[in-house]
């Protein structure tokens, strides 16, 4: 598992980011490992659909033969970016509607560099 200092550092500098509301490190299996949720979410459904709509997009792209880079469920006022980490863990980063989606993925890739489960 992740060791829990360095990822709870590394959620606390992605949650600094501008445009965005919360940021939580999940397990593959759906198990809540630390950060945040958005209010009023129910921590366990939320991290396991998560979990369950990532799974499912790798599912997809791989009958496809594409990889999977991450996946975006667009809201009303907001939108919830699902990508994997490593082997055992994903990130639900939940970002402000007006928020430029490159830019965020640039800011996660400077994050996430070098993040092991170790």
């Amino acid at each position: 598992m992740a060791n829990l200092k360095k990822a709870k550092d590394m959620l606390e500098k992605i949650g600094k980011e501008e445009g965005i509301t919360s940021v939580t490190l999940v397990s593959r299996s759906g198990m809540y490992i630390a950060g945040d949720v958005p209010s009023g979410a129910h921590t366990e459904t939320f991290v396991a659909m998560a979990a369950i709509l990532l799974g499912s997009a790798e599912t997809a792209a791989t009958e496809i033969g594409e990889g999977l880079d991450s996946i975006t469920v667009n809201l009303h006022n907001s939108r919830i970016m699902i990508r994997g980490v490593s082997d055992k863990t994903l990130v639900v980063v939940c970002i402000k509607n007006e928020r430029d989606m490159e830019e965020v993925n640039v800011a996660l890739e400077k994050h996430l560099e070098g993040f092991t489960d170790d």
